[in-house]
């Protein structure tokens, strides 16, 4: 449904000799790996049990995925400079897929996987709960250039309350989510929105400071804070000035860029529930 078996099967090929493994083994292989990964999650994908990075100290490798890929500079930059974690592109447009898929490959970013499909369907239907540490989302397109118009933010968009509640679903406690932009209506909009659905939990606005030597708090909303600078290893951009939109900034096109970075709550304030926080 989202390519997951494909991309498998690429990388497989790419990697394996043709006189050793036919096409036919080599498909029952890619579907096999997904199968495994959804059979415990009443159908629904493990990215835990997805990848072949290196375990950690703690006997698993860290999952990080993110939403909205593009062509995919940013993550592949990120999983070469974090091997031993397993990363996830997801694209919606089949295009960008490819040019990641080659990248990955041109590259050698073996940790990295790609999905392909529509991130609000894939969220709500079939990633599992708390398997994913950390999902980035560089970029979002604003609802308002959506609609065509200057004012208002309640176009329809990608991170709108349901993804978001997807999103809170799929991270493990103390799950990290960040969010980069260039657009301060749509950064508070965003952290109004999350401030709301609750269940995550912002440092730099529980302690009324920056987040790092790079960030600052610009706004709080309620208990969420709205971040300026330059995002950099705090909030987990790892690899710094690898995407088109890190190098506008870098070239001096662009000036500003503001972050709304959470963990998903260990407990109460709304972990686990879809409804909205009243």
């Amino acid at each position: 449904r989202f390519g997951l078996d494909r991309c498998i099967l690429r990388e497989a090929a790419a990697r394996r000799p043709r006189s050793r493994n036919s096409e036919d083994d080599l498909v029952a292989g890619a579907l096999s790996s997904v199968r495994a990964a959804t059979s415990e999650t009443c159908g629904k994908l493990d990215l835990r049990r997805v990848g072949r990075a290196p375990a950690n100290a703690e006997g698993s490798s860290r999952v990080k995925m993110e939403v909205g890929s593009g062509t995919g500079d940013w993550v592949v930059a990120q999983a070469l400079a974090d091997p031993s974690s397993t990363w996830f592109a997801l694209e919606l447009r089949h295009d960008r897929v490819c040019d990641i898929i080659r990248k990955m490959h041109v590259h050698g970013a073996c940790n990295l996987h790609v999905l392909s499909g529509d991130a609000q369907d894939i969220f709500a239907q079939y990633i599992a709960e708390g398997s994913l540490d950390e999902l980035f989302v560089n970029h979002p397109e604003p609802p308002e250039r959506l609609q065509g118009a200057k004012g208002g933010v309640d176009g329809a968009h990608l991170l709108d309350d349901g993804f978001l509640a997807s999103a809170r679903r799929a991270l493990r406690p103390a799950g990290r989510l960040c969010i980069v932009t260039d657009n301060k209506s749509y950064a508070e909009s965003l952290a109004q929105s999350l401030d709301q659905l609750g269940g995550f939990h912002d440092e730099a606005a529980a302690e009324g400071d920056q987040e790092s030597d790079t960030l600052r708090v610009h706004s709080t909303f309620g208990q969420t804070a709205v971040l300026q600078g330059t995002p950099d290893e705090s909030i987990g951009h790892l690899e710094l000035q690898s995407s088109f939109f890190d190098r506008l900034w870098k070239n001096g096109a662009k000036k500003k860029r503001f972050v709304v970075h959470l963990r998903r709550a260990r407990s109460g304030g709304g972990e686990g529930s879809d409804a909205p926080k009243r």
